[in-house]
């Protein structure tokens, strides 16, 4: 796939619908959104492994795939890529569970 984005000069383009103010809002004060949201991505992956990322995002069964620019605050730029679209959603903070999942206690899996 990234090949195919190089070779072809294809360009990714991310987008988003509605008000991020009130949709910023709504995640900071229900904590049941936060984890929906949270349990939408499959797999996290470094930055630095934006590629493999690409190709794991076209695999069956991946649901979202989470690029995460480590480094940065909570709020970090993070790019999920999912079967037709890409997004911003530098808005979801680590949840316990990712934390855990880094320790290998979860499902979601992190290359």
């Amino acid at each position: 796939m990234a090949n195919d984005i190089v070779v072809n000069e294809k360009v990714l383009l991310g987008s988003r619908c509605g008000p991020m103010d009130m949709a910023l809002s709504i995640m900071a004060e229900h904590a049941a959104v936060r984890r929906l949201l949270n349990a939408m991505v499959s797999h996290v992956v470094p930055l630095s492994q934006a590629v493999e990322a690409m190709d794991l995002a076209a695999t069956p069964g991946v649901i979202k795939v989470q690029l995460h620019a480590r480094g940065f605050t909570t709020a970090a730029l993070v790019y999920t890529f999912g079967d037709t679209h890409q997004s911003l959603a530098g808005w979801l903070q680590p949840t316990e569970a990712q934390a855990g999942h880094r320790q290998g206690a979860t499902a979601r899996q992190e290359i």
